[in-house]
């Protein structure tokens, strides 16, 4: 396959994606509506009630299509997805989800061929890894 057929084929899958993702939280928001309401406060940029957790569809679909084309780096995010969903359920601590956060980056940068661009000066991989603690 040649490298335009490739990025057709890579936008397609994107877009199919993306259509699935939509219809899938479609169909859920009456359930979230019932389940997972956001009641908004200071720090909402809402004013009314609004159902949450969606964004584990998006997490899903999108890392399940990446898969589908061979890069398995974004299933790294399910665990951080799942996180991010629980907290919407239940309010998880601020420093769990952190901690997530931060051992999600390192994985996802540690399996990523990133580092390898800079395995000839140290000094780069200590300036990457400080900037993604912080």
């Amino acid at each position: 396959m040649d490298v335009e057929n490739i990025l057709k084929f890579n936008i397609a899958l994107s877009v199919i994606s993306f259509l699935i993702s939509w219809l899938i939280i479609y169909a859920i928001i009456p359930l979230f509506r019932k389940l997972l309401i956001q009641i908004p406060n200071s720090r909402s940029s809402h004013t009314k009630p609004i159902p949450s957790g969606g964004g584990i569809v998006f997490v899903i679909t999108g890392s399940l299509f990446s898969a589908i084309l061979g890069n398995s780096i974004p299933l790294l995010f399910l665990p951080l997805g799942i996180i991010g969903l629980f907290d919407d359920l239940f309010e998880i601590n601020k420093k769990i989800r952190l901690f997530a956060q931060i051992l999600t980056s390192i994985l996802i940068v540690y399996k990523s061929n990133v580092l390898e661009i800079f395995s000839n000066n140290s000094n780069q991989i200590v300036f990457i890894l400080i900037a993604i603690a912080l």
